[in-house]
């Protein structure tokens, strides 16, 4: 507890900023991810799409 103590964090006092703080980095990180993801998936989608109906015709299925 003492090295805890000279970093100055206490177990039992959490202030209430910094985990606000920290829900909305959380927050907007999860935001992000799901934005990076719809362009990532609208092109695999498209891909599959091509490749099904393209590479079907190629391959005479």
């Amino acid at each position: 507890m003492d090295g805890l103590q000279q970093l100055g964090i206490e177990g039992t006092d959490m202030p209430e900023e910094p985990v606000s703080k920290n829900v909305l980095i959380g927050v907007g990180g999860v935001l992000l991810v799901i934005a990076a993801l719809i362009p990532i998936t609208a092109v695999v989608i498209a891909v599959v799409v091509v490749v099904t109906s393209y590479g079907g015709a190629m391959l005479g299925l």
